[in-house]
């Protein structure tokens, strides 16, 4: 399994990836930093700790793309020591520039290990990716599994949320141009208020709407289904509409006001009974509140109104 990592200098990555499967390899880039510090900047040293099963004739393969001065490569195995090389500065600078591109092989040990890349030396070296070979497929700890990342914006009428598939999170596998479809994924809103709330979610891409789900607050967490997806989602959260009545206008038109999210597309219907519904009238709710009259019903007694998506 090869792991591209996060080059960014000074990242406060975790520094841990468990190499459960074939896909928590792409969380590399999220937790594992390319930048190896030594003793020179002790502030910012991660670690590099990599645990998996292994199987016969495993080998970690490391690939070198430069170094700073008075490098040393170590790899442990369970505090091991398996590997150790000194890393001179071959072009006399300290820039990522690809002085060395070199691929460094390291033979490991069977069974359930725990891989440390560290930097035994003063200053930092570079690594481009690492690849571990012979790992065996396994379970996380729990049957835990990797969760969609969310962000987003709470309003009056509607809330908004960005959710982006576990392992394509930037940098991970973000240019990655397959990516593994999530299923049975959820994200889970916290101090929410009571009520029953739907969600209408959309390809940012393309702005397409992908699915709509919905879901019931339950002790102040709101827990919406996301529907099957390879990237990201984008969401318009809202409650349900609401019908609020106004009175009789001098017309003796009924009002009433349209609560819902802003530019809701409903159909309005109306009944005598409750039990016979007919349609009244396509609204666009680009407020977010309506001011809606009527007038069918003057002096027939008892009308009843209700808002469905069309």
């Amino acid at each position: 399994m090869r792991t591209v990592l996060d080059g960014g200098w000074g990242s406060q990555v975790t520094g841990r990836l468990a190499l459960a499967n074939s896909l928590s390899a792409d969380y590399a880039g999220s937790l594992l930093n390319s930048f190896v510090h030594g003793r020179a900047h002790p502030d910012l040293r991660r670690p590099f700790l990599i645990s998996a099963w292994l199987t016969n004739n495993a080998r970690m393969v490391l690939h070198l793309n430069s170094v700073s001065s008075g490098s040393t490569l170590v790899v442990r195995s369970d505090s091991s020591e398996l590997f150790r090389t000194n890393l001179p500065n071959l072009d006399g600078t300290y820039n990522v520039n690809n002085e060395y591109n070199l691929d460094f092989t390291v033979n490991l040990p069977t069974g359930k290990r725990l891989l440390e890349v560290t930097n035994a030396g003063s200053d930092w070296f570079f690594l481009d990716w690492v690849r571990v070979e012979g790992v065996l497929p396994a379970t996380y700890q729990g049957n835990w599994q990797p969760t969609p990342s969310a962000t987003g914006l709470k309003g009056e009428r509607e809330s908004l949320a960005y959710v982006v598939a576990p392992g394509v999170a930037f940098p991970g596998s973000a240019t990655n141009l397959s990516p593994a479809l999530t299923t049975n994924a959820a994200v889970t809103f916290a101090s929410w208020p009571p009520g029953e709330y739907f969600a209408d979610w959309y390809d940012p891409a393309t702005g397409t709407n992908v699915a709509s789900t919905s879901s019931i607050t339950t002790n102040a967490l709101l827990v919406l289904p996301l529907p099957g997806f390879r990237e990201d989602l984008a969401g318009v959260i809202y409650p349900r509409p609401r019908l609020v009545p106004v009175g009789v206008n001098a017309t003796s038109s009924f009002q009433f006001q349209f609560l819902s999210e802003h530019g809701g597309h409903y159909l309005l219907e109306r009944s005598t009974n409750m039990v016979t519904w007919t349609g009244w009238r396509n609204v666009t709710n680009t407020s977010g509140t309506m001011l809606l009259e009527d007038s069918w019903g003057q002096g027939s007694g008892a009308a009843y109104y209700r808002a469905r998506k069309p």
